[in-house]
């Protein structure tokens, strides 16, 4: 993911929950939050929705962003996020999935982020109407 986008999503570890990757809004680094072993919701947390994609079917687990590997591409200043998925391998379900979430396989991830208060979606149609002028 770009590592700009991290500022709109709720990421544990070096920095405090809520504010971003390892920066605290005076800039300098924030205390870390305690750590969970279990996938913990109640903390805060950017939900994730993690989908592997089979032929014409969709598998989907529910997880939480919990951290980064610490380093930006300088590429395409990109950085690897780790979600955290509670039974990956479906060993808890009442019935199997046909398919595990193992790593290194290709996954497709939606993010949650942060909900901006009075913030509205304009529609493109309108925009491009007004620019004509």
């Amino acid at each position: 993911m770009p590592a700009t986008e991290l500022l709109w999503l709720d990421l544990p570890g070096p920095g405090r929950p809520g504010v971003g990757a390892g920066i605290s809004p005076s800039g300098g680094p924030s205390p870390s939050p305690s750590p969970s072993p279990s996938l913990d919701l109640g903390r805060d947390v950017s939900p994730a929705l993690v989908t592997v994609r089979v032929g014409n079917r969709e598998y989907q687990w529910p997880g939480v962003l919990r951290r980064t590997l610490g380093e930006v591409e300088s590429l395409g200043r990109m950085t690897q996020v780790v979600i955290e998925v509670a039974d990956p391998y479906g060993l808890e379900q009442a019935q199997p999935s046909p398919i595990t979430l193992l790593p290194g396989l290709f996954v497709g991830v939606e993010l949650t982020g942060a909900l901006l208060p009075d913030v509205f979606t304009i529609p493109r149609r309108v925009l491009k109407f007004f620019s004509l002028r």
